[in-house]
């Protein structure tokens, strides 16, 4: 049975002694860091200290309290202590008490999915696990809207404080009264108080970190608390900062759809809560090709997705879907579903945003989207977070996004898009698992 109860529900005592129990049975008893000398040996030590330290001390301060688990609307109240889409300006009472302790993020790279996953259970580690709330910086990231605003400020509605321009960056130092901000233009100094010395010196009020620190953390840290057997209790933690900091501002829902307007999609994908006007049943596929076969994935053919299709839904509840979605960077995988589609007696109505003359894309056009090429992945990523089913792959970050963002809309109401039962009916072709890569 689907345990709806879970639904945007953050159990943080429950938790946090699970990942204490962890690492007592678990990763103290890993060899992983004496590979690397007495000197990575000494790190794993520090890292198992401190979150042994934070975790006691969790349990000493909810032995006082009456021991009842916070909703994440909630705690997202009452850790960030802000609402939506905070500002610099501060009151007086705000002065009275110095603001909760910080790390700045810098969020760069290419690939906006993989890059918003990285933000998204970044801010979860923080916030659970250093008790810190997340700024982020995103006056470098190369997607934005417009000169004056980026992609979270552009596009969300985002929970945190987002540094949108280098002037914004002295207003930081000012909320903290520190004097220096440790990034020099878009690289941290790695010299200056990081995530990884915060670990170890925990007091810093103001830490900083960018994408070189993630890389250690995801492999080092992250799998050390969620190991690949646990990803769905990390998907748990992470699917309540999609929920928050991710939803689509007004402007941007009307942008999308003027976007579905333009491209003459069926009445179905406007209505408000897709999958659930007209009695329609949708799916979306995400196939993903071009550079995304260089080194992250496997090919996989438009049979591979209908099959997943028909094994997980059955041949009986296929027949019955009504429209069919599919994202993709390439057209010829649209006439390659059609085809699988027909031979397997779906006659669902097939609908896409990619042109004919699409043919791919490379790694270079991926970090140089323009905002119109950007509200188009966006259309997507809502009608696949909104759809039915979801059939994707789960070594691609954006079918981690969907996968996360699809929990935002569960209702107890709706059996089809309730429960972390099968991560509300998203499935891989790749592995039955859903996992940050």
């Amino acid at each position: 049975p689907i345990d709806t109860s879970l639904h945007r529900t953050l159990k943080l005592r429950d938790n946090l002694l699970q990942l204490k129990q962890d690492n007592l049975e678990k990763n103290m008893t890993s060899l992983n860091y004496m590979n690397s000398g007495w000197s990575g040996y000494f790190k794993f030590l520090l890292v198992n200290i401190f979150l042994i330290v934070v975790l006691f001390t969790f349990d000493v301060s909810q032995n006082k309290s009456s021991g009842q688990s916070l909703s994440s609307d909630a705690l997202v109240m009452m850790r960030n202590g802000k609402e939506q889409g905070q500002t610099y300006h501060q009151s007086e009472s705000d002065h009275e008490q110095p603001p909760r302790k910080s790390t700045v993020y810098v969020l760069r790279g290419s690939g906006l999915g993989s890059q918003l996953v990285n933000m998204l259970w970044f801010q979860m580690y923080l916030d659970v696990v250093q008790d810190r709330d997340m700024i982020v910086d995103e006056s470098c990231f190369s997607y934005r809207k417009n000169k004056t605003a980026g992609v979270l400020t552009g596009f969300f509605t985002p929970t945190m404080t987002v540094v949108d321009h280098y002037p914004d960056r002295k207003k930081v130092l000012q909320t903290f009264g520190a004097e220096t901000y440790h990034v020099k233009g878009c690289k941290v100094n790695t010299t200056a108080p990081n995530t990884l010395f915060d670990i170890m010196q925990h007091d810093n009020p103001l830490a900083f970190t960018s994408l070189k620190s993630h890389k250690y953390f995801r492999s080092h840290i992250l799998f050390q608390l969620f190991p690949k057997t646990d990803h769905d209790r990390l998907y748990r933690l992470v699917s309540n900062y999609a929920c928050t900091s991710l939803q689509f501002n007004p402007e941007t829902k009307d942008a999308m759809k003027e976007v579905k307007l333009k491209a003459g999609l069926s009445p179905a994908y406007f209505g408000t809560e897709y999958g659930n006007v007209n009695n329609t049943t949708s799916v979306t596929f995400h196939i993903r090709r071009s550079d995304k076969l260089i080194r992250e994935s496997k090919p996989y053919a438009g049979d591979d997705y209908v099959r997943k299709l028909l094994d997980v839904v059955g041949s009986t509840d296929a027949r019955m879907i009504t429209h069919c979605f599919v994202a993709t960077d390439e057209y010829a995988v649209v006439e390659e579903l059609s085809e699988s589609l027909t031979r397997n007696n779906i006659s669902c109505h097939l609908e896409t945003l990619v042109p004919q003359s699409r043919n791919g894309t490379s790694r270079q056009k991926q970090n140089h989207l323009s905002p119109e090429e950007t509200i188009e992945f966006l259309t997507e990523l809502s009608i696949a977070a909104d759809s039915t089913y979801f059939i994707g792959t789960f070594n691609s970050n954006v079918g981690a996004l969907v996968t996360l963002l699809r929990s935002c809309k569960a209702s107890s109401s709706n059996p089809r898009l309730s429960g972390y039962h099968n991560y509300f009916r998203s499935y891989g072709v790749d592995t039955e698992k859903w996992s940050i890569h």
